[in-house]
C-alpha cells in the first residue's frame, strides 16, 4: 500500500478528484459518502499569555477562519460558568495550523481543537480561556458509497478506527 496525504482547507468531491477517501470534520450527510466516525473533540478559546485577558463580555481581537461569514459571540465555560466575548475579527486566515501560528505569535485569540493546542496549552506557551458550550467538532475517515471498498481502503480504515477504540482522542503531554 502507498500513501499520498493532501492537506487542503477546502471543500473536495473525492470522487470528481480521485481520492479513495477523505478526512472531515463535522461532515454534512449525503448519499455519495459512507464512513465511520474516528473521534469527536473539544474547541477551545486560546490566545498567547502575553495577550490580555479580557473582561466577561468585553470584546477581543480575534483570528478567524476566513470562509466564516457572520461573526457570533464565543461562549466558553472557564471553569466558573458561561463567559461570552466578542470576537473582533483582526484576521481572517485560510487554514487551521496558520490560525494556530497566529495565536502563538501573539495577534489574538481564536477557537480551536483542543486536540491541537493541548499540549501548547500544557506547556504554557498558550493560555486556555475556556472551553466552547455546547461546540464539538467529529472527525470523520469517508469514501464513496458507489463503488465497492477496496481491499486497501478497508485496511486504512480499520487501521485508523483502531487508533481511537472508543472514538476518543487521547492527548498526551511531554515533559
Amino acid at each position: 500500500m502507498q500513501i499520498e496525504i493532501n492537506a487542503e482547507d477546502r471543500f473536495i468531491d473525492p470522487v470528481e478528484e480521485g481520492y479513495d477517501l477523505i478526512i472531515r470534520t463535522n461532515p454534512k450527510p449525503t448519499e455519495s459518502m459512507v464512513g465511520r466516525r474516528l473521534f469527536i473533540d473539544e474547541l477551545v478559546l486560546v490566545a498567547a499569555p502575553t495577550v490580555k485577558y479580557p473582561p466577561a463580555g468585553g470584546p477581543v481581537d480575534a483570528i478567524l477562519m476566513s470562509r466564516i461569514g457572520e461573526v457570533r459571540d464565543w461562549v466558553v465555560d472557564a471553569g466558573d460558568g458561561p463567559v461570552t466575548y466578542q470576537p473582533q475579527p483582526v484576521m481572517r486566515l485560510s487554514s487551521i495550523l496558520m490560525i494556530q501560528q497566529a495565536v502563538q505569535a501573539g495577534r489574538g485569540a481564536a477557537v480551536l481543537p483542543w486536540s491541537l493546542v493541548a499540549e501548547e496549552a500544557a506547556l504554557g506557551r498558550l493560555a486556555h480561556w475556556g472551553h466552547v458550550i455546547n461546540h464539538r467538532i467529529e472527525v470523520w475517515v469517508l469514501h464513496a458509497s458507489s463503488r465497492l471498498s477496496s481491499p486497501k481502503v478497508t485496511s486504512f480504515v480499520a487501521f485508523l478506527t483502531a487508533q481511537f477504540p472508543d472514538g476518543k482522542l487521547v492527548i498526551s503531554s511531554k515533559s
